[in-house]
């Protein structure tokens, strides 16, 4: 549920170390136990990994003892028994329901607002959302690798999360719900909490978007994709019923294998000027490159994105 350690600057995590060598109350680290060996950190992920960080060697701080800048392996003996007598603040809930857990979450993140990746990452007990976090953390590095602005600033958990969220709903409900990531939080919150009961096929739902990432890797572009192509080639695999069955990790199916040599050919020659159906599909995008040609305001609603499939569609039927 944390947030990405990068949402930090660098600086904060050495006045942390800082503040604890100097006797100044950090506020309490909140958990929830679940087992002996087995808590869950609810409030206090960014200390946590302060203190990761400066004994593993990865920032200075000014030794109270010399005042020099050193790393935690160059402090003397003395200064690193200082350093463990110090004491931390715990508060540790114990027998707290998942849901309850979720709830305390947003209790205590309230004096930082909340990102609305975040929001998705604190329903735990939200199986899609849930499922949203852990597939997010699988292909952030796909997701900034192949768009434009996919994923943006630091708190990268939180971003892809969002992202992947989008992608499952529209898989889940077998049509584009949504084109583009939420940016309002309570409007997100609403929409979380109208699926916390829904039933999903999670194994379905993981190979759908393997398979959605597998036609993606197919691309021909020198150039990032435009964020819109995600749910457009969403909704081509819909129309086509494309990569829609469950498969086995790793497996790929020969429509698949065809659909992605098929979409990646698509996505590269509908750029060219010179392709009878370029203007129809420039005139889809934000800022379409020909300037005579004016641009929609939303390129990645369900309605262009169905444009975008007829495109396609009427393409493919030129080639057979």
């Amino acid at each position: 549920m944390q947030r990405n350690q990068d949402t930090w600057p660098d600086d904060h995590y050495r006045e942390l170390i800082e503040s604890i060598y100097n006797n100044i109350l950090t506020s309490p680290f909140v958990g929830s136990k679940r087992g002996s060996l087995d808590h869950v950190l609810l409030d206090g992920g960014h200390r946590t990994e302060a203190l990761v960080r400066f004994t593993n060697d990865k920032f200075k701080i000014t030794c109270p003892d010399t005042n020099e800048e050193k790393l935690w392996s160059e402090l003397t003996e003395k200064s690193k028994a200082e350093f463990y007598q110090h004491t931390l603040d715990f508060i540790i809930y114990d027998n707290l329901t998942p849901l309850q857990e979720e709830t305390l979450y947003f209790k205590l993140n309230n004096s930082l607002p909340l990102t609305p990746g975040e929001v998705v990452n604190g329903f735990e007990t939200v199986p899609i959302c849930r499922l949203a976090r852990e597939l997010g953390d699988h292909y952030t590095d796909k997701m900034k690798q192949f768009f434009k602005r996919g994923i943006e600033g630091q708190n990268l958990r939180a971003d892809s999360s969002n992202l992947m969220f989008m992608l499952l709903r529209n898989f889940n409900q077998h049509k584009i719900v949504k084109g583009e990531k939420l940016t309002k939080k309570e409007e997100l919150k609403e929409v979380c909490e109208t699926l916390r009961d829904t039933v999903i096929d999670e194994d379905t739902l993981r190979s759908n978007v393997a398979c959605l990432f597998r036609i993606i890797e197919s691309k021909r572009m020198d150039d990032p994709y435009l964020l819109m192509i995600l749910p457009t080639v969403q909704a081509i695999m819909l129309k086509h019923r494309v990569g829609l069955s469950k498969l086995e990790p790793g497996e790929i199916d020969e429509r698949t294998a065809k659909y992605a040599y098929l979409i990646s050919k698509f996505l590269f020659e509908i750029e060219k000027s010179t392709n009878p159906l370029n203007k129809n599909w420039q005139s889809l995008k934000r800022k379409p490159d020909d300037d005579t040609i004016k641009g929609v305001q939303n390129p990645s609603s369900p309605a262009n994105c169905a444009k975008r499939v007829e495109i396609f569609t009427e393409w493919l039927a030129s080639r057979e």
